[in-house]
């Protein structure tokens, strides 16, 4: 199954370091932007692996404490260079407090887990470690699972998720007899 800090990870690391129109994100915060950085990269190297960040766009906003990545890549490596996890969004807005949202295209794909996550939109609720989606939400493993549902909730304390307001999904059995 999708290991659900993996996806933790993904928007907890766009911490640390979307939208059609640049203008459109200064105009929704109602603020221009205390720093901006175009085709952003940075890699942290540590004995355990590397992790990659890209971005087409980062914008800083001071006043409401906001950070809000365009176009956004993670990638993660093991110490041996071989990829463990990529994600991708094409907005990512994380507030001082940890707290945040990614929406359109996202993507994470965990390969030590053989597993995929789909989404539109996903929150992240940093003191309650809950991520919670809006509209489909699909995971896919290796050992042929697919789940398609709404009202994602992922405990990231507990490893554990579940969906709320339906689900559907199909199992490929391989007969190796």
């Amino acid at each position: 199954m999708l290991r659900l800090p993996a996806i933790a990870i993904f928007l907890t690391l766009l911490i640390l370091v979307s939208c059609e129109d640049e203008q459109s994100v200064s105009a929704a915060l109602g603020e221009v932007p205390d720093t901006v950085s175009e085709n952003f990269r940075q890699v942290t190297v540590s004995s355990t692996g590397r992790m990659e960040i890209e971005a087409g766009r980062v914008e800083s906003y001071g006043k409401k404490d906001v950070t809000v990545f365009l176009e956004a890549l993670l990638r993660e490596f093991d110490s041996t260079g071989e990829k463990t996890l990529e994600g991708s969004a094409e907005r990512i807005e994380i507030t001082g407090d940890r707290d945040g949202f990614a929406e359109g295209g996202i993507r994470i794909h965990d390969y030590s887990g053989d597993s995929s996550l789909e989404a539109e939109y996903l929150n992240w609720d940093n003191r309650e470690r809950l991520l919670t989606g809006e509209g489909k939400v699909r995971i896919e493993s290796g050992d042929g699972l697919t789940i398609t549902g709404d009202g994602f909730v992922a405990d990231m304390a507990r490893e554990t998720y579940r969906f709320t307001e339906g689900v559907e999904g199909t199992l490929e059995l391989n007969d190796d007899d």
